[in-house]
């Protein structure tokens, strides 16, 4: 090669290195005063058993219930307020009774009423020591005293008076290790305290060198304490104190400052004005120090004053001034490398290496190779004056990577940091490495622009299997020998090598992805869901968003250890379950580098870990390990309204057991959550108001619940919560609601209208009887006069027909005995005279038959005849 174009060659090959320290980034939840906390500087975390979290800040104390702070502070006209001003440290008894030392006594708090019992009050800082076993709550007063409280009346029943030279500080608290009934505490720089609570007794015990600022447990016999380079373990032989000493490894002594400790996952977290430290419980090695933890670039605030935990795992980082780090395991379900540029965290290939390290091709910028603890190390390379990105990468030996740009293969030997080899190539658009099972690569070229299917078994090595014309390959797995299912940007293809042949299948779509299950299942992933089909190509099933896919927009199709398929897309990674079809989704509230990943940026090593990168770096599937929080959440309820107005009562909302209200109180709203600190934006609810409400209703992440002119009559209302990963507490939250009629619905009105209405019936018969009665006794009266009447007329009727005939009998016996003596007109006269009588006699005869024989008689009727009569 001519002088010259071995220089051209070695000026566009030229390659730029960086290495930079770093962390496995962690997803970080930050409490402060943005986001309602007293203050920025924190004492101390505190989880009591309702689930609340206590926070001690510098002005006061704050009871967070997952989305509002609540303050708490001293006022002077409140004797019901909490008495100190700061350095609150908390206890909880064995009776569930929340104690709160602070710099000017002790407090209880009362639950049912939300606010505290001062017991005890002195100029002096009062610190936390612990509860025995005989039921007393102790704490260190001032500079010089022990006193122990009764847990029940909450008096003092025994002080100890330990020498005055003692000092006490805000800290010390956390300098307390209880083995049994024997309580390890720190009081000075160079002596120790053990009080003996079976006899009531204490020690004063001299070490060498200084204690330190963190105490901590190791068992029921031994303890360490660590200070600058030093830690320290006691043991107790016989009532004596053993000391060993072990040194750390050489670091910045200034780092050493630390300020308090925890067990969290097996292993000792150190916090200092330096940041965390991470050691070794068994050798006391530091595996790991962060001094950032923010979610960004930019540097965090990193002055750890306390570390704490709460039940679901939940690491709490109290900070001077920099509020509360709160470090999820369920936020960080997936281990998370970047680096410090972002324009270096977009991630379009990766190679697990030997040792836990990761090879990650980067769009524009070369490559970045991780190391286990976050440390990462870029390599740039140079072509035509430009740095070239990485689009594919595979391990090739122990030690050597090979990699593709745009436009050439490199071989390099990343321990050394070099370059062993440039093969210039031709235009590869969708470049991959696939390490098939005879170990040779296949990868994709363009050549007089056909995409060419290629193999070798060396980079100098290269064969030509077939080329595609009108396509851009993408992807490829190996059917059988000479036989492959490859991806493009159009469709799937069924490829021969043997007869050079390409068929075309039903899969008309840009293909990201092709993955083999062990047991023979071939999945294929493209920007319009997941296809499965068989060894001919053929459809044998699809997933999309209209069964269970949140995008559709596929880029890598991988399968664990325990036969999940998981794949990456547009709104995070999925999990399917294929044996019923079932999918978990995990999004960045999951610890992922981003939602979006990119095309080729998947693969699966020989441990059985998946990877997978993105727009923000690489994310790592261990599927052995993938947490899931099972603890299901308390609830608290939080605020009651009434008519969208507080309800005022004497007894705190979540003590709250039934509310009795009157007809006219009858808009009722909740405000409730779930005491779950994990991913307390997660939570969900469902609630329900029983007596009116059929079905449980679900909420989702709102958690507030509101029932407007509610009927008068008794309900329950009662609320579950979910925890970030779905798991539902199974004993709602109830509160029994009784709002009473008004009093025209009352039973006892009801009664009284009953008696009102049988009395009105029975005087509406009893008038109705009375009249009825007056009005018979009147027509009886009236019949009787009418009868006595008629009676009479009877009488002087049968009078008058009597003296009627009589006259007619006297006249026709005088005719008969005097015919000589009248004339014939007279006789005539007279006989005229005696029919006319007749006829009067018949009708008078027939007037007393009818007087007689009618039993009633009307008025009208009787008028009638009396007229005639008359």
């Amino acid at each position: 090669m001519p002088a010259m174009k071995r220089f051209v060659l070695f000026v566009f090959s030229l390659s730029v290195y960086s290495c930079c320290l770093a962390q496995v980034h962690r997803n970080y939840t930050t409490f402060s005063v943005e986001n309602g906390l007293a203050q920025n500087t924190v004492w101390e975390v505190f989880q009591d058993y309702r689930g609340y979290l206590w926070i001690s800040t510098a002005d006061g104390v704050n009871r967070f219930d997952g989305y509002k702070m609540k303050h708490y502070k001293s006022h002077k006209d409140d004797s019901n307020s909490i008495g100190g001003v700061t350095g609150f440290h908390f206890l909880e008894d064995s009776k569930q009774q929340l104690w709160i030392a602070y710099d000017k006594g002790i407090a209880v708090y009362d639950r049912m009423n939300d606010c505290f019992i001062n017991v005890y009050q002195t100029p002096q800082i009062v610190s936390k020591v612990g509860e025995d076993g005989k039921g007393r709550i102790w704490f260190l007063s001032g500079e010089e005293r022990l006193v122990a409280f009764d847990r029940e009346s909450k008096k003092i029943v025994k002080q100890l008076v330990i020498a005055d030279e003692s000092k006490n500080t805000f800290g010390s608290t956390r300098n307390v290790v209880k083995m049994g009934h024997l309580f390890c505490i720190g009081v000075s720089q160079k002596e120790i305290v053990t009080l003996n609570t079976a006899n009531d007794t204490y020690k004063k015990i001299s070490v060498p060198g200084e204690y330190g600022t963190c105490f901590g447990y190791l068992s029921d016999t031994s303890f360490f304490s660590m200070y600058q380079q030093y830690i320290y373990t006691y043991r107790f032989i016989e009532d004596r104190l053993v000391m060993d000493t072990r040194v750390f490894p050489e670091r910045n002594q200034k780092q050493y400052l630390f300020t308090g400790y925890t067990w969290w996952n097996s292993k000792i977290y150190a916090g200092s004005p330096y940041g965390l430290f991470v050691f070794n419980p068994r050798t006391f090695a530091i595996e790991s120090h962060t001094d950032n933890f923010s979610n960004t670039n930019e540097a965090s605030y990193y002055y750890i004053q306390s570390l704490n935990t709460d039940r679901s795992g939940n690491l709490y980082l109290c900070t001077n001034g920099g509020g509360i780090k709160v470090w999820s395991p369920y936020k960080n379900k997936f281990e998370h490398y970047r680096t410090k540029d972002e324009k270096t965290n977009m991630v379009k290939a990766i190679a697990p290496l030997p040792e836990g390290k990761i090879a990650a091709g980067l769009y524009g910028e070369g490559l970045v190779i991780f190391n286990k603890d976050g440390t990462y190390k870029i390599k740039k390379f140079v072509e035509k004056n430009e740095i070239s990105g990485v689009l594919a990468v595979t391990l090739y030996a122990q030690d050597k990577l090979l990699l593709t740009n745009d436009n050439e293969f490199i071989l390099y030997d990343y321990q050394k940091d070099k370059e062993l080899m440039r093969k210039n190539m031709i235009g590869l658009s969708y470049p991959f490495f696939s390490l098939q099972p005879d170990k040779n690569y296949l990868t994709c070229y363009i050549r007089n622009d056909t995409n060419i299917l290629a193999r070798f078994s060396a980079p100098q090595v290269i064969k030509d299997i077939i080329s595609v014309p009108n396509v851009q390959l993408s992807c490829v797995l190996k059917l059988s020998e000479g036989k492959y299912l490859v991806g493009s940007d159009k469709r799937l293809l069924i490829c021969d090598e043997h007869a050079q042949t390409i068929s075309n299948t039903n899969i008309q779509v840009f293909v990201k992805s092709i993955c083999k299950t062990q047991k023979g299942r071939i999945f294929v992933g493209t920007i319009e869901g997941l296809f499965e089909v068989n060894s001919k190509a053929e459809i044998l099933g699809k997933y999309d968003v209209s069964n269970g896919l949140p995008d559709d927009f596929i880029y890598g199709v991988l399968e664990d250890a325990k036969g999940y398929l998981w794949m990456s897309h547009n709104k995070g990674l999925s999990r399917l379950n294929m044996s019923n079809g079932q999918f978990l989704h995990y999004t960045t509230k999951d610890g992922l580098q981003s939602n979006e990943f990119n095309t080729g940026a998947f693969c699966k090593d020989e441990k059985g870990l998946l990877y997978f990168g993105g727009v923000n770096g690489v994310n790592i599937v261990d599927p052995n390990n993938l947490i899931r929080n099972n603890r299901a959440p308390q609830i608290s309820m939080n605020e009651i309204l009434l008519g969208d107005l507080p309800y005022k009562s004497d007894t705190a909302y979540n003590e709250k057991k039934t509310l009795n209200l009157s007809y006219l109180e009858n808009t009722l709203s909740f405000d409730f959550s779930a005491l779950e600190f994990s991913q307390p934006e997660e939570n969900t609810y469902m609630y329900k108001l029983e007596g009116y409400d059929n079905n449980w209703i679900q909420s989702g992440t709102r958690h507030f619940a509101r029932y407007a002119n509610l009927p008068h009559g008794e309900y329950v209302f009662k609320v579950k919560a979910a925890n970030g990963d779905g798991v539902w507490n199974e004993t709602p939250k109830e509160i029994t609601i009784n709002i009473k009629p008004p009093f025209w619905k009352t039973g006892w009105f009801y009664g009284l209208m009953i008696v009102f209405s049988i009395l009105a019936v029975s005087g509406m018969v009893y008038f109705v009887i009375s009249r009825q009665k007056i009005r018979l006794q009147r027509e009886l009266e009236v019949q009787q006069k009418l009868e006595r009447e008629r009676l009479r007329i009877s009488r002087d009727l049968h009078d008058n027909v009597g003296a009627q005939l009589s006259y007619l009998i006297t006249n026709i016996e005088w005719m008969l005995e005097h015919p000589d003596q009248i004339s014939e007109s007279e006789e005539q006269q007279r006989l005229k005279a005696l029919s006319e009588a007749g006829r009067n006699a018949i009708l008078t005869l027939r007037q007393t038959i009818w007087a007689i024989s009618n039993t009633t008689l009307s008025v009208e009727d009787f008028a009638d005849r009396f007229k005639q009569f008359a």
